[in-house]
């Protein structure tokens, strides 16, 4: 067999040893039929053997075009980058972001913005020089709301890395991370008794977390019956609220209509007596409704119910 020969072990592909150079594969197009591979460049036997490889260290396979187990970009070329492209972080990003003398944003109106980014997606890539000032312009016209230099190290980390914090495996070192912070954080809550967290990436989420375990609290059976098992649901919230709560009751099937609003007072807080007054309305909407308002005794407790 040439040393250059391909085997095909499962869904992966390997090569000899032997092979130095990259070796492109075609996979089911021009002259090879469909589930060969064919090696493009000479396979004769009349090619110069090429040292061996040191032992465990295989070659770059191209698929496609695609390298599949070799490095990516050129180590060179990226350290460059990274280095030019820092300065620039620090400066605009960092430095400008926290004095109190510059701009928190260059505003400008979507349309002009447009034509400032060049937002068109091209088939080619860039140059370096040009992938930099797109960096400049993105931190240009940017909100900055400021930064901790440890946290943003940390930032630094967990992107160079890009860990998946699902399992021990994957994440050994984030996962500890994140129990020890929220076995901190229900320490300063205060609950004896202990509990259990989880981190989301904002608002909206979180606020769909919270109806989601309030929901299962009252009706554990929604997990796997689903929602035509349930009785009508009702959520009260304040004039206050975050615009997720009507999109976690849409989402989860409470529907909007279902979200009764309670008026606040100067403070933000919950106005008590018009707690209680919406409270009557959901129960009217929800049992006797209908039945009052066909009373003329009980017909005036509908009033401004619509």
């Amino acid at each position: 067999m040439s040393p250059r020969a391909l085997y095909l072990v499962g869904s992966g592909v390997t090569c000899s040893r032997a092979a130095q150079r990259p070796v492109l594969l075609k996979m089911g197009s021009g002259e090879s039929r469909p589930g060969k591979v064919s090696l493009c460049g000479d396979t004769s036997s009349k090619a110069p053997a090429s040292p061996a490889e040191p032992k465990g260290k295989r070659p770059p396979v191209l698929v496609d075009g695609v390298t599949l187990n070799g490095p990516t970009l050129d180590i060179r070329e990226a350290e460059s980058f990274l280095r030019d492209a820092m300065p620039i972080i620090m400066e605009e990003a960092i430095w400008k972001a926290t004095d109190v003398k510059e701009k928190v944003c260059e505003w400008r109106s979507p349309e002009q913005l447009k034509d400032l980014l060049d937002l068109e997606l091209r088939e080619g890539g860039e140059a370096h020089p040009q992938i930099l000032q797109r960096c400049r312009d993105a931190i240009r016209y940017s909100v900055k709301t400021g930064m901790d230099p440890y946290s943003l190290v940390g930032r630094f980390i967990t992107e160079a890395i890009n860990p998946s914090l699902y399992t021990y495996e994957v994440a050994p070192v984030f996962l500890l991370t994140e129990e020890a912070v929220l076995k901190k954080m229900i320490e300063i809550i205060g609950w004896q008794e202990g509990g259990d967290g989880i981190f989301s990436p904002g608002g909206s989420v979180s606020n769909m977390y919270a109806v989601n375990v309030a929901r299962y609290h009252h009706c554990p059976d929604v997990k796997e019956l689903g929602l035509s098992a349930l009785p009508r649901l009702v959520m009260f919230t304040s004039q206050e609220c975050h615009y997720s709560v009507a999109k976690a009751a849409a989402f989860l099937g409470i529907g909007t209509n279902n979200v009764y609003v309670i008026p606040s007072d100067k403070r933000g807080k919950m106005i008590p007596a018009e707690f209680e007054k919406q409270v009557q309305r959901a129960k009217y909407e929800a049992c006797w409704g209908g039945g009052a308002l066909m009373s003329k005794k009980h017909r005036y407790l509908l009033q401004g119910i619509h």
